[in-house]
């Protein structure tokens, strides 16, 4: 460990520079340049290493250096050539510090040459022995395919094997060459020499598996499962077949080695998701997988299909783990008979409240949930679902927590893929549960049942509110999870109100469009907690309320949240709907405008000028702001509104007259204009069109007037640029 050094004074060493002199270019301390100076002009005495071979060796890593920054830059497909050793021009195409040894050209050894360490005694012998065979196929004409080196590496394997004193280095060597360049040899070569190769795999496997090389059992594992992965279907009904994927399931899958076990969970699911399984109804390796695993298990629990011996599960306690693992890649490849039985052993093994068995469990349960197809029958994973609430950790224990809320979730994710009947009858009674873990003490349990429910509304929810002939048939639960999800709005949750509100933004979206005579009574409570004493997340609040009017229209919201008094004034404590309408409106009506917005604003218009005239500036300066306010909405319920051809003649004048008259609500006119325009010519509805070229006489000389007057000011600029684009708009849109 280093030193640190003291800053305390009297307790530095060494010379310091003197004021002012750090810069001299004569030191006192001149030890190191009387060294250099020493021998500067004497020769270099006693032995050199700079010998050829160094030389060649610096060169050939040099060039590599060169070819390796040199092809960043260039593309693969374009030839790169290098300076070799001894001067002459050739054709690197292996980018590498091997290259200089091997003429290998297949990409299979690609990721070995790249990689290739001098250091290592393997990979020297790999090299020589991939450099021996390269240089054998060229010889005999060949075309260096992954076929030629296949061949040959297993003709080699068998000289290596069959020497009495047999090296284990090469033989390891060659199995990894082999496990690298099978996995690009045609199907039908590996077909061909199935019975030979697996032969010679099963042999190696019995004479190393007692040993310590860990590469030639992985190596062999990988070949053989290359090997079965590619056998047709029919091939599975030989004895010879299921022996061989046997030999790799037990006992290398559940091995007390992690790298061999490993290998061996690898294999057998890269076995049991071949192709020809995928096509076919059948798969017979993962139906041998299944039976292993309910066989272990079974042994592990005493053997005994109604009592568990908890003896006999402490002493299998690692095969059990083991087991367990393996069920987590290739669960969902089972046929459903085998899917119930391990799912029903999988229950039993939580009963005994061991906590890493259960964790393993409900990792299994969570990649059965979790797969692409819906492969668990729709009453089985109702079953499931009821069961695993007997498991339901306590809300202290955070890591158990979270495990059973994510199977839950997938489990009902994947029930409202297979039946929507069954998943909206359990679907109340998860986001009760889920709310209930909001009161936990545990930060992590919060957060986690938050993301559960976002994603549950938005993958299970939302497809029961598609349609409104959905919504009608399955009403009651719908309103039953929204009822449970608004009392998340009570003074309980005060604590966890910013992540109540943001589950609230995500129904908003997920039912608004459908189910909006549903929400009234959420937005309610809304406007109540905004209109509270010192209430703490008004933003989240307002952005709930914004998700409310982008998919349940502003009408909906303004009918339950109203600017108005019941008097018919503009209620101010609600001026703070204002900033959310102008960010969130889309697709309204301009009726509902004319008739909803355009009188308040003439209201604060006019109570503008009724405080003006009693000198309350302040009174009326807040009114004026209010005025521009409301009719700065104007643009955005012009924003692809409904009812264009048949409302727009209701509001043309208004407008019209705002733009020759009122200077401060000109660009908002003018920009409402645009926005109309455009919505008419991408809605393709010819009728808006001609309902807004009627009008278009009327407008452009009022425009025309705005553009010609000379602008005074930057504001009278921005609204004279403003017409030069309104003007462009009707003359390329509108006939």
């Amino acid at each position: 460990m280093g030193k640190f050094r003291s800053k305390l004074k009297g307790q530095t060493k060494g010379k310091r520079w003197p004021k002012g002199q750090s810069s001299s270019s004569n030191p006192e301390t001149r030890k190191y340049r009387d060294l250099a100076k020493s021998r500067f002009f004497q020769e270099n005495l006693g032995p050199s290493g700079l010998t050829l071979d160094a030389l060649k060796k610096h060169d050939a890593v040099q060039a590599y250096k060169c070819e390796k920054a040199e092809s960043i830059k260039m593309d693969e497909n374009i030839e790169i050539y290098a300076a070799s050793s001894s001067g002459t021009q050739t054709f690197m195409s292996m980018k590498s510090f091997a290259s200089e040894w091997s003429d290998c050209s297949n990409i299979s050894f690609n990721r070995f040459l790249n990689v290739f360490q001098s250091d290592s005694a393997l990979h020297k012998e790999m090299l020589a022995i991939l450099a021996a065979i390269a240089e054998v196929i060229k010889q005999n004409g060949g075309t260096e395919s992954s076929t030629e080196y296949f061949c040959a590496l297993i003709s080699t394997l068998e000289q290596l094997y069959n020497i009495e004193e047999r090296n284990e280095t090469q033989v390891t060597a060659v199995m990894s060459l082999l496990n690298m360049g099978i996995k690009s040899v045609p199907a039908g070569v590996l077909t061909a020499k199935f019975n030979d190769v697996t032969m010679k795999m099963l042999h190696i496997l019995k004479d190393y598996s007692d040993s310590d090389n860990n590469i030639i059992i992985k190596s062999t594992l990988g070949v053989l499962a290359e090997l079965l992965k590619t056998q047709e279907l029919a091939t599975w009904s030989h004895d010879s077949t299921v022996q061989i994927f046997s030999a790799i399931v037990n006992p290398f899958s559940i091995h007390s080695k992690p790298k061999w076990r490993k290998a061996a969970q690898h294999a057998v699911s890269t076995v049991i998701n071949a192709s020809p399984f995928s096509r076919a109804g059948s798969n017979p390796p993962a139906d041998k997988a299944a039976e292993f695993c309910e066989q272990t298990l079974e042994a592990c629990m005493g053997g005994n299909s109604e009592n568990v011996l908890v003896s006999s599960v402490q002493a299998g306690q690692t095969t059990i783990l083991h087991t367990l693992g393996l069920m987590k890649d290739i669960i969902t490849k089972f046929s459903k008979s085998h899917i119930k039985a391990c799912c029903e052993t999988i229950l039993r093994l939580m009963t005994l409240n061991y906590p890493i068995v259960t964790s393993c469990g409900l990792q299994v349960l969570h990649s059965l949930f979790s797969s692409q197809t819906a492969v668990v029958p729709a009453k089985l994973n109702a079953q499931l679902i009821s069961a695993l609430y007997e498991y339901q950790p306590s809300t202290s224990d955070v890591q158990p927590t979270l495990a059973w809320v994510a199977v839950m979730q997938q489990a009902h994710i994947h029930l409202t893929d297979v039946d929507k009947g069954i998943a909206s009858s359990a679907l109340p009674k998860i986001i009760e549960t889920l709310t209930e873990l909001w009161l936990s003490e545990k930060s992590e349990v919060m957060t986690c049942a938050t993301h559960a429910l976002d994603v549950l509304l938005k993958d299970a929810l939302a497809s029961l509110c598609e349609t409104n002939q959905l919504v009608e048939q399955y009403k009651s639960k719908i309103e039953k999870c929204i009822h449970i999800i608004q009392l998340g709005l009570g003074y309980q949750y005060n604590t966890v109100w910013h992540q109540v509100l943001y589950i609230i933004k995500i129904l908003f979206e997920v039912t608004g469009a459908t189910c909006s005579h549903l929400l009234l009574d959420m937005l309610k409570s809304l406007a109540e907690l905004r209109d509270s004493y010192k209430f703490s997340y008004n933003s989240e609040l307002e952005y709930a309320v914004g998700a409310a009017i982008r998919y349940m229209g502003p009408e909906a919201v303004l009918g339950v949240i109203s600017l108005k008094k019941p008097n018919g004034e503009l209620n101010i404590d609600r001026s703070w709907l204002l900033p959310v309408l102008k960010e969130n409106i889309k697709c309204s009506t301009l009726d509902y405008y004319v008739k909803g917005i355009l009188p308040l604003a003439l209201f604060c218009q006019r109570k503008s000028a009724e405080l003006a005239q009693v000198n309350d500036g302040i009174g009326a300066h807040s009114s004026e702001l209010l005025y521009l306010q409301l009719w700065n909405l104007l643009p955005c319920f012009c924003n692809h509104p409904t009812d264009i051809e048949e409302n727009f003649k209701s509001i043309a004048k208004i407008l019209g007259t705002a733009i020759s008259d009122k200077k401060e609500l000109r660009l908002a006119v003018m920009a409402a204009l645009r926005k109309l325009i455009i919505s008419a010519k991408y809605s393709g509805n010819e009728g808006d069109t001609k309902e807004l070229s009627r009008f278009d006489k009327n407008y452009l000389p009022i425009l025309f007037n705005v553009y010609s007057t000379k602008p005074i000011g930057t504001d009278e600029e921005s609204q004279r640029l403003a017409a030069f684009d309104t003007i462009k708009g009707f003359a390329k849109n509108i006939d």
